[in-house]
């Protein structure tokens, strides 16, 4: 249930944050915000004429796009808005269908390494010069007619998605490894000290599948000793599908100075695809992520300053009707987004008529032109407060946890697809499920990358109070350094489970790195965790609360905290902070919180995490209490310029069922307690709701209640 506790010693973090951060702006509004956008994809649904301009401002859509060869010119006379997708041309960095599962297939029935070419390698010479020609041609031809903003592509991956294969074989891609791994090692003895067996020359290098592997490794016991080959080769793919993209994206700017590019269909991050964000967002103005695995918290947490920030809008098949649609338009506003993209024309319309709209066309006729209010555009853009908590986010590790969780799928780990690791990826549901764990709670967070914790980059006060290790089995000796450093000069230290059992490399230590810093000696025990969820015989709380690990014992004066009959929490003093070891099962939590019969876990699990973050003086940005609804409110915390906003939101999209009962028990009267005093008000209707630190007011169930907030 909401909580009903009054919060007198909150800190509202988003009265404290520094320095404000200017609005985003558009030349042709002269420099005012231009607001949340909404772009229709034109797929389907009626021709590109007047009446269909017309429709578009009566639902309030933004524009449109023009894709590939299409010429923008016919688009701009009608007067409609739009941006240029497909820069690049389709099927190179997005691969269709036909051409991946040509090569996969044949892969999947020989196993022979010498199939593995890329359709159009990554690092072809002739790929590359065709894709910076249609650029060229594309964007000097749409650039006169003034679009928003550059897509090179949509969903680029060296692969598919994030679908597993042993790209790029190629001639090109060889020579292209070869020389960078000499530079990453330097010398051949050097490259013998980390890789596994035999290694040859820097001329001969060539990258070890992971059939071959995976054939090494596993019959060695529960933990691969050494993953070093296959993790060099994928993190050279994410290296240079992350070069290629800041090339290309470099090319349109170029071309078009001043106009945002980037690329959509930004995926989660895995070992194969080349989603390591951190390298990705380098050099993007502008990208639509799919809000899948954290992927929008992560984009949110590292985008550089004025990239925009999109996701798609679909319609609803099945249960919670359109008002679902418009809880996940309202969601992405309150998360300072600067749009959507909707799917698509032919939904939006009901034929060829552009006058007949469908229910979801409707639905969207009915909210955009509230988003048009001009109290609402500075939330587009708007900073999301980072908060005092930072989760650490270690693309080694999301690495080795789909090593892990493919242990028992055999030869058939080619067929870990996308929708696949969506239910079944360890690191994806470990990152998701802290995310939605904090957001219950109230808490602001952001991700934290590796290298903000090496010696070069260390700044405490950059840093957040807490830190979060979730899953962090492969960390390196820098990091690890940093993570005591942190903890030294007074920082929380939390983990899930036993971290830097692997080195940055995938080499695996004899003993994790950190056991002795928690305060852990090892039995002989068991790791329950794999594919995002707890194993049969795992030791559990009377709440239902699993552990992730037997066989841990505290060492020495660690203080430990029974769990249940068989394990332990460890806790221990580092300086002027703490490290608490949890080995609790974190990665069930965002599917097990909605679901009743599973509450009494979901709630011992935030009565500790609320304990924990409390004790070391890390609160709520806000309380709320909502009579009869359950533990699902996010609250939000939003800046722009001196403005600063609170969005309270039934945190419940996932699950239709429940968002449906919620929408059917109507607005509710609700209470929300401020530490600091300040006058609120409604933000779409300018209504002071009131002054002062508590307040009453009705709470949305599908658009949710956003507020401006004046300090008094």
């Amino acid at each position: 249930m909401g909580s009903n506790r009054s919060g007198s010693a909150l800190l509202l973090f988003f009265f404290l944050l520094p320095g404000p951060s200017p609005l985003r702006q558009s030349p042709e509004t002269g420099g005012r915000p231009v607001g949340f956008r909404t772009w229709l994809w034109p797929a389907g649904g009626p021709a590109r004429d007047r009446r269909f301009a017309e429709a578009l401002r009566r639902i309030g859509i933004s524009g449109t796009c023009v894709d590939n060869e299409q010429d923008p010119a016919p688009v701009a006379a009608l007067g409609i808005p739009f941006y240029l997708d497909h820069a690049a041309g389709k099927g190179v960095l997005h691969l269709r269908a036909p051409d991946f599962d040509r090569v996969r297939k044949a892969y999947e029935a020989e196993r022979d390494p010498a199939l593995l070419k890329r359709p159009h390698s990554l690092l072809s010479p002739k790929v590359r010069v065709d894709l910076k020609r249609r650029i060229r041609e594309r964007v000097e031809r749409a650039r006169k007619h003034g679009p928003a903003w550059i897509s090179i592509e949509d969903e680029i991956s060296t692969t598919r998605f994030t679908n597993p294969i042993d790209f790029d074989f190629s001639p090109q891609a060889l020579q292209a490894f070869r020389s960078w791994m000499r530079r990453r090692y330097g010398s051949a003895e050097a490259l013998r000290r980390i890789w596994p067996g035999r290694v040859p020359d820097f001329e001969d290098l060539v990258p070890r599948t992971t059939d071959e592997v995976r054939r090494r490794e596993f019959p060695k016991g529960p933990w691969p000793r050494n993953l070093a080959d296959w993790n060099d080769h994928l993190r050279f793919q994410d290296q240079i599908l992350a070069e290629l993209v800041g090339d290309l994206l470099d090319l349109c700017r170029e071309l078009a100075p001043g106009i945002p590019a980037g690329f959509e269909g930004g995926q989660p991050p895995s070992a194969f695809g080349g989603y390591d964000w951190r390298l990705l967002l380098a050099e993007a103005d502008a990208v639509e992520v799919y809000d899948i695995g954290g992927a929008r918290e992560l984009v949110r947490s590292w985008k550089k300053e004025g990239c925009l920030h999109f996701e798609t809008l679909f319609p609803v098949e099945g249960g919670g009707g359109q008002d679902l649609a418009v809880a996940r338009l309202y969601d992405m506003l309150a998360h300072g987004l600067d749009g959507a993209v909707v799917w698509s024309a032919g939904r939006v319309f009901a034929g060829t008529d552009p006058s007949e709209l469908t229910v979801f066309g409707k639905a969207l006729a009915k909210e955009l032109p509230r988003l048009r209010n001009p109290r609402v555009r500075a939330l587009a853009g708007a900073r999301v407060d980072p908060g005092r908590i930072g989760i650490l986010e270690s693309q080694e590790s999301v690495r080795l946890h789909w090593m892990l969780d493919s242990r028992r799928d055999g030869r058939t780990w080619i067929r870990r697809f996308g929708s696949h690791e969506r239910k079944h990826s360890t690191s994806q549901s470990l990152r998701l499920s802290w995310i939605r764990l904090l957001q219950d709670l109230g808490y602001a967070f952001r991700f934290v990358h590796p290298s903000e914790l090496s010696p070069r980059r260390f700044d405490r006060r950059r840093l957040p109070k807490v830190l979060i290790l979730p899953g962090s089995l492969a960390l390196s000796g820098e990091t690890i350094a940093g993570i005591r450093r942190f903890a030294t000069l007074g920082g929380l230290v939390l983990a899930d489970e036993t971290p830097a059992r692997y080195d940055e490399y995938l080499r695996l230590r004899e003993r994790p790195a950190l056991d002795e810093w928690f305060g852990i000696e090892r039995s002989e025990g068991r790791r329950f965790l794999c594919g995002g969820r707890i194993e049969e015989g795992a030791p559990r709380l009377p709440s239902g609360l699993a552990l992730v690990e037997s066989g841990l014992r505290p060492e020495g004066l660690t203080r430990a905290e029974w769990v249940g009959k068989n394990g332990f929490s460890f806790v221990r003093p580092r300086g002027e902070g703490r490290s608490v070891l949890l080995d609790l099962d974190l990665a069930s939590y965002h599917r097990e919180r909605l679901r009743e019969d599973r509450a009494a876990a979901c709630r011992e699990l935030r009565a500790r995490m609320r304990r924990l973050l409390e004790a070391h003086e890390v609160l709520p940005v806000a309380l709320v209490r909502v009579p009869g609804y359950p533990t699902v409110l996010e609250k939000v915390s939003l800046r722009a310029g001196s403005r600063r906003f609170l969005v309270i939101r039934a945190n419940v999209c996932e699950d239709p069922t429940l968002f449906t009962r919620l929408v059917a028990m109507g607005s509710r009267k609700a209470t929300l307690w401020i530490p600091s005093a300040a006058t609120v008000r409604e933000l779409f209707s300018g209504e002071v709701l009131g002054r002062g630190r508590k307040i009453s007011f009705r709470f949305d169930p599908v658009r949710g209640t956003f507020l401006e907030l004046e300090r008094l």
